[in-house]
């Protein structure tokens, strides 16, 4: 639209001047404010009906979604053999129901005994249910069998399953139908015939500590209805010993199938030391009724090994980010034990800087996945210089690359090992800043209250991280709608609807570091920050406490509103009359875009909307990284001097149509102190 064309009277425009402001106020469910701290706003009562409305709606959009039944499926049934208090499986989804309820089974078909006698079964069975709702236990207990006239006799069922359950809200009942076969024994006969699917008979097998193996075994009592143990007996020779008689006793887990056991060789029951385990192996499964059941012997012969790296991932990390180690013989942190890594070698930073020798340099995991990986965080380390300036110090103060050996060191209890040394090296990359978006339900309740948009607000989200990322292209700034996995030290900035300062902010950088630090942070120092939530130390320190970017004070753009703010424009209302609610506009359909006849209309919308949302995220994202004047007075937080399109100016120095990017005017970018300053403390390479 021409915004020098006389344009014509709104529907809003009409109702302020006909009846006054109040009727207008409470048509637009909102009230006015600030764009900034450099401009005092006094919302109106008006804002806390429409906070306490937000909230409530929050509240529901929260709150449990009940069942429907076609949320409760069967995916297998089991097993296939059953002995008197054995267990009948489901495996599924939400197999118990509602939370809080329990499953039962109702059976229907006919038993075939071994003699030949066929007796009909109609019944039920109260279950059990596991795994969040993935897996339903329904016990056969001799009492039960015995009421079915099927005491003491084997043979097999044929039939129907009717699992019973209640969804819904009130709850109803739900059935869902299976087929049931299984065939009754009066005892199981656990086999084995070896220790690996993989294991060749010619030689040892190779296991390490706290190794998982899938056994060849069948007959394997299930989860819920026993203990299955491995017991090896033989002699051992392991660590720097003699060798002598050993019994180990190692845990079996059958979840589902009685030929699928996987047996543990947890420290605690086997120890660590390396060496070689020779002798006899065999299963002893205990029920819950007290019976127990052993196989047969089979030879075994085993070679304990030291832990071992096999790769690192990524190769190349840098500060805040998480690495993985991946490999066999990790121990997990524990008050008994664990592992740690041992640098040994020469570390070379990039540029002209000396090398350093590292010498015993130790690396503690703080997670782990099994056996075969350890997870190392490498985390922000900082030194306090000449009593007041903090300094980066540690392994990944500076980029570089390490030489030499990492060394897996596991212990248990008075026993240490020392693994095969790791011999590729790896390297500490440019430090990285990555930045999760974290939206609230707020900013959705805004967006279709306030502006009519919640059925674009994918569009709307991805033309917010288009300007982000064009903001800051040739930056090491990553943004992300989902929280990092591999990052342990990132940047969360929220994205809310109201401001809950009460200041009717665009935006507000509320982080502040540790106790005595400046609020600017200079260098990029804290990765690990959060831009929303509440202060207490800001606040303390006088600042605002709340922080983020919210949504529902960018309608105090409209000149229509009962006090305009400096900054708002006719052509925030050429833009968003037609479709914002609170300008009396009709609000986007969910088949309306893109193919609909206000497709550019609503293509517009969502291009200033996004922009004026993304700008502003680009501005307090720009706070937390130590602008403006990182070298400046610590109170010093914008640009000193006003000048046209630049991002980091004061927010009443930033008009309307630049940070729409309309009439030709931005986008706003960082001026050249600023941005030398970014690609100083974050470089691409």
């Amino acid at each position: 639209m021409n915004p020098s064309r006389p344009r014509r009277p709104r529907l809003g425009e009409t109702l302020r001047n006909l009846w006054g402001p109040f009727l207008w106020a409470a048509l637009a469910g909102s009230g006015c404010g600030s764009p900034g701290v450099d401009e005092q706003g006094n919302p109106g009562e008006v804002c806390v009906v429409t906070l306490a409305l937000a909230q409530a709606a929050g509240d529901v959009a929260s709150r449990h979604q009940p069942l429907v039944p076609e949320d409760v499926t069967i995916t297998s049934v089991g097993p296939d053999r059953l002995f008197p208090g054995g267990r009948i499986v489901l495996q599924g989804t939400h197999l118990g129901g509602e939370e809080g309820e329990t499953p039962r089974l109702r059976l229907q078909g006919w038993f075939q005994g071994e003699g030949g006698g066929v007796t009909e079964v109609s019944g039920e069975l109260g279950g059990v249910v596991a795994d969040a709702g993935r897996r339903a236990e329904f016990p056969l207990s001799p009492a039960l069998l015995e009421s079915w006239g099927l005491g003491g006799g084997a043979g097999s069922f044929d039939g129907t399953a009717l699992l019973l359950v209640q969804v819904g809200e009130p709850l109803r009942a739900s059935e869902v139908p299976c087929s049931l076969h299984f065939e009754l024994v009066q005892q199981l006969r656990p086999t084995l015939a070896g220790l690996s699917l993989d294991q060749d008979p010619d030689q040892p097998l190779d296991v390490f500590p706290e190794d998982s193996l899938v056994l060849v075994a069948t007959d394997l009592l299930l989860r819920g209805e026993g203990v299955v143990e491995l017991v090896i007996d033989g002699d051992a020779q392991r660590g720097a010993g003699a060798s002598r008689p050993v019994s180990y006793v190692l845990p079996v887990a059958a979840d589902s199938r009685r030929d699928e056991g996987v047996v543990g060789f947890p420290a605690s029951a086997f120890g660590i030391l390396p060496g070689t385990v020779q002798g006899e192996a065999h299963l002893r499964a205990t029920t819950g009724e007290g019976q127990t059941w052993e196989s047969e012997r089979v030879p075994v012969r085993l070679q304990v090994l030291p832990p071992v790296i096999a790769a690192l991932d990524p190769p190349a990390a840098s500060r805040g980010q998480w690495v993985d180690v991946h490999g066999r013989g990790f121990l997990p942190a524990t008050a008994r034990g664990g592992t740690l890594l041992r640098l040994d070698g020469r570390f070379q930073p990039r540029g002209e800087a000396a090398s350093v020798d590292l010498s015993a340099y130790e690396l503690l995991p703080e997670e782990s996945v099994g056996n075969g990986k350890v997870r190392i965080p490498f985390r922000t380390e900082t030194v306090v210089l000449a009593g007041q300036k903090k300094s980066l110090t540690g392994l990944t103060a500076t980029p570089g690359v390490f030489s030499g050996t990492i060394t897996p060191i596991i212990s248990w209890d008075d026993q240490e090992v020392v693994g095969i040394p790791y011999t590729d090296g790896f390297q500490i990359a440019p430090t990285k800043q990555v930045v999760y978006i974290k939206y609230l339900p707020g900013f959705t309740i805004s967006l279709n209250s306030t502006w009519g948009m919640k059925n674009v607000e994918r569009e709307v989200r991805q033309q917010i991280l288009s300007v982000v990322n064009r903001d800051y292209s040739g930056i090491n700034v990553v943004f992300t709608e989902e929280r990092p996995r591999d990052f342990v030290e990132y940047l969360v900035i929220e994205v809310g609807g109201l401001d809950p300062n009460g200041h009717d902010l665009f935006g507000l950088d509320n982080t502040s570091g540790e106790e005595g630090d400046s609020p600017k942070d200079v260098m990029n120092l804290r990765l690990q920050e959060v831009i929303g939530g509440k202060n207490a130390r800001a606040e303390e320190s006088g600042y605002l406490a709340y922080g983020g970017v919210f949504l529902e004070s960018f309608r105090q753009f409209s000149t229509l509103l009962p006090e305009p703010i400096g900054l708002a424009s006719t052509r925030f209302e050429d833009v968003f009359e037609g479709i914002a609610p609170f300008l009396c506009g009709q609000a986007i359909e969910v088949d309306e875009y893109p193919d609909g006849p206000r497709a550019a209309e609503i293509a517009e919308a969502i291009r200033v909307l996004g922009n004026l949302i993304g700008s502003t995220l680009t501005h307090e994202v720009g706070h937390s990284l130590g602008l403006s004047l990182p070298y400046g007075a610590p109170t010093e937080f914008h640009n000193l001097m006003d000048l046209p399109n630049a991002i980091m100016d004061a927010g009443s120095q930033r008009p309307f149509e630049e940070r729409a990017e309309l009439d030709g005017q931005g986008p706003a970018v960082f001026n050249a102190e600023n941005r030398a300053y970014l690609e100083e403390i974050l470089p691409l390479r």
